[in-house]
This record gives C-alpha cells, structure tokens and sequence, in this order.
C-alpha cells in the first residue's frame, strides 16, 4: 500500500491518507514518536560536541548546561529561586504517583529495617529537645484526642475488642443528652465518657455501650454492673428524643 493513498487507517479505522504503515498520520505520530525519536538520539548522540566550560559557581570545568554554569550549579540555582514552583512540582508527583510511592517506601522500611531503626533513632536523639516542646504543645492543643488515646490504651490493656468511637460521634451524643448526665442528669459539669458495660467486664467500645456520665457517677459506677442511664443511647441517637 502506497504511502500517500486513501486507506482505513489500522488503528482508528478512519478512512484516510496513508501516512505510513496503514496508519492515518495522528495515529503513526503518536504511536511512532517515541520510537523515532530514540533511534535519532541512538545516531546522533555521538554527534553531539562535548563543550566543557569553567563553571561560575563551583569553579570546575564541566559540561556546559545554561550560561556559565554546569548541571548540578543550574539545578541548585533554580532551586533556590523558584521553591514555590519545586514544591508544587513534588506535591502534583506525589499524588499523581501516591500509590506506587506508598508501596516503595513500605517495601524499602521492610527490607532496610536495621538501617531504618538506626535512623530513627540517632534523630530522636539528636531532636529529643524539639520533640519534646513539639510533643507537649501538641498534647496541650488537642486534649480531646489525648483523652481518646488514653482511653484506646485502657481498652486494649484490658483485652476488649476495639470498634473505635470518633470524636464526632462523642460530639454528637453529647448534643443528645444535652450535655447533662446520663445517670443523675446534671449539667454545666464536666462529662466523661463512660461504658455501661465496664471493659473489664467485657464491654467493647462502641456506640451501644458508651454514654456522657459526670465524674461523681463515673467514679461511682467504676466497675459495677446494672447501672441504666435515664435514656437509652441508640435511641436517643436515632430518634431525637429530648429530656
């Protein structure tokens, strides 16, 4: 088939002039480019003159890149001046390849993990100070995730099966017990979160089993049973209801 000749193209299936190989001239661009454009660089990479320079930066003689300075010096530089565009440029690679990166960085830890811990720990060493002040500024900005921690903790010392209970829905159970005790009904005190259920008795924590209790109650009921609260949990949640 002639080069030139009307043809149906052997990828779009479009009838159109042959371009070469019996494809239209988008479809042979695109699938040759590629191919066509390593085979010049295979040929004339050794036509390229090697022109070697004093570089202005680190006083080496180096191939040329830009004006007066070799690659590294231009990389650096451009760095330096343009921080915004280069992270910008990380953050669009990172997500555009997140997952494979996530998978490299797990399979590296798991195969490095003596090099890995040794990190680890000469920069918990060396920032112990930083960390600290970093650790307890935290700890002082999110009480309500320290208390969750604590409370993660006492479950799983306990052995009780752990469900997860998220802050918002603690938010939200307290809106439905208008912010007052479960058990005596107090308000304007301070709430905790408490198991019907104690954990060691084997209460889990879960939205059935969890309700506000003031500290008086709590420190009470401690590990008793057969504590009820005024309104029960679910269906306070579902439904609404109002004391």
């Amino acid at each position: 088939m002639g080069r030139g000749r009307l043809c149906q193209c052997a990828e779009c299936h479009r009838e159109t002039r042959n371009h070469g190989r019996g494809y239209c001239p988008s479809c042979y661009n695109r699938i040759f480019q590629k191919e066509y454009q390593r085979a010049w660089q295979r040929v004339n990479r050794a036509k390229k003159v090697d022109v070697r320079i004093l570089c202005s930066e680190c006083k080496e003689s180096k191939r040329a890149f830009a004006t007066g300075l070799c690659g590294a010096c231009y990389a650096r530089t451009y760095r330096k001046e343009n921080p915004e565009k280069i992270a910008e440029h990380v953050r669009r690679s990172y997500v555009k390849h997140k997952p494979e990166k996530v998978l490299y960085q797990k399979k590296r830890r798991v195969d490095n993990w003596e090099a890995v811990r040794t990190i680890e720990r000469a920069s918990a060493r060396n920032h112990r100070s930083t960390r600290n002040i970093y650790q307890r500024q935290w700890r002082q900005a999110n009480p309500e995730l320290m208390r969750a921690a604590k409370r993660r903790r006492a479950a799983l010392m306990r052995h009780s099966p752990i469900r997860g209970f998220p802050r918002r829905l603690w938010l939200t159970l307290l809106e439905k017990y208008q912010h007052r005790c479960a058990y005596c009904g107090a308000a304007n005190v301070k709430l905790t979160m408490d198991h019907i259920t104690p954990l060691s008795k084997g209460g889990q924590t879960i939205l059935e089993n969890i309700v506000p209790a003031c500290l008086s109650c709590n420190c009470k009921k401690h590990t008793k049973t057969g504590w009820v609260p005024r309104l029960p949990v679910m269906a306070d949640v579902t439904r609404g209801a109002r004391w």
